[in-house]
């Protein structure tokens, strides 16, 4: 094979199996949609300066330490990305889909030792999710958790590169769309992955399913005052909200594109909203005896939101940032030396 046409397969492999999961998710319409990229963010000049600034702390994690020394699974480089998706009003829909490198036979060896619970599930094994989690807790000399879960969480170690996590009653679902190779494709994901270049969260919500089930959980007793029902009976206006963050070449972007049910309500919100920016600026100004740091982190935070527009346009509305690398860098940088002089300082 030529060499420019290895080359042109490699670059295109690569670009296919970047970005949003293309299967291993249920096929149905969620309510709740969001999506993190480890590996996006790793690959950005931000999440180069987070590294830089924060690395030490993570490898010196005590649950870092034992997720590499008893897993064999290092956070940063073998983590790739996670999207969970939700029904609005069933907590027990929500599936996770976790990418990445994993060493299915040492986790499971781990488990098995911990006498972590498990079960059989179309041919995998499912391990009780919290018990896990105080394995690793306990293997890191951390305290395990000891409140009682409202459901149980079972996760599965597809194959090496795929785990996913369900409620005990979820979980076969999970495991089949895991299993398969049956197309998946959220719309509201896969608008807010198009709204910025080198995505790495997203984030899609039906805000009108949420509230409807929200307050379909708060149902009015007979005893309660009109006031009180008609707060209840009170919904925001928004319909659906998508949220989009990345980095260009000079800058971190932030998209929100929110859709409102007419174009009264989008006014409305978008005067709240703005109101809001307008609180924050007054926040911001500098006072008398404020730190040098908390001095930076004011002017930090008065020219980020002296930066973000939003705009209307009929019943849809749409905000905006564009913040220079170079400046938010700074900022981590500032943040990182001061939980360390923080840290430094508790330890005399």
């Amino acid at each position: 094979m030529k060499p420019i046409l290895l080359t042109a397969l490699v670059a295109f492999s690569a670009v296919v199996s970047a970005g949003l999961p293309t299967s291993g998710l249920p096929s149905d319409s969620a309510d709740l949609a969001v999506h993190v990229s480890n590996e996006t963010i790793d690959k950005t000049q931000i999440g180069k300066a987070l590294t830089d600034a924060f690395i030490g702390e993570i490898d010196a994690n005590k649950v870092v330490i034992a997720l590499k020394n008893e897993l064999g699974f290092e956070l940063d480089e073998d983590f790739r990305d996670v999207t969970v998706v939700a029904n609005a009003g069933d907590e027990k829909s929500f599936v996770a889909l976790v990418r990445g490198k994993f060493n299915k036979a040492r986790i499971e060896a781990f488990a098995s030792a911990n006498k972590v619970p498990n079960r059989t599930v179309k041919g995998l094994k499912a391990w009780d999710a919290q018990a896990f989690g105080n394995a690793i807790a306990k293997a890191s000399g951390s305290e395990p958790t000891k409140s009682s879960p409202s459901m149980t969480v079972e996760l599965v170690i597809v194959d090496g590169s795929t785990v996913v996590a369900a409620e005990t009653s979820n979980i076969e679902r999970a495991v089949t769309a895991a299993t398969s190779s049956k197309p998946w494709k959220h719309a509201g994901l896969t608008t807010a992955d198009a709204s910025v270049k080198n995505g790495w969260l997203l984030i899609s919500a039906n805000v009108a399913a949420i509230e409807e089930a929200e307050a379909a959980k708060r149902k009015p007793d007979a005893t309660a005052t009109p006031e009180a029902k008609a707060a209840l009976a009170k919904r925001s206006g928004v319909k659906a909200v998508i949220v989009g963050l990345g980095e260009s070449a000079t800058d971190v972007t932030l998209r929100v594109h929110a859709d409102f049910v007419d174009e009264a309500a989008a006014k409305k919100n978008i005067s709240q909203a703005k109101g809001m920016l307008g609180f924050g600026s007054m926040l911001t100004m500098p006072a008398d005896g404020d730190s040098t740091e908390v001095a930076a982190n004011k002017a930090t935070g008065a020219d980020l939101i002296r930066r973000i527009t939003i705009t209307q346009n009929g019943s849809a509305g749409d905000a905006t940032l564009d913040y220079p690398i170079q400046k938010l860098a700074q900022s981590i940088v500032r943040a990182a030396e001061a939980r360390r002089e923080k840290a430094a300082g508790k330890g005399k």
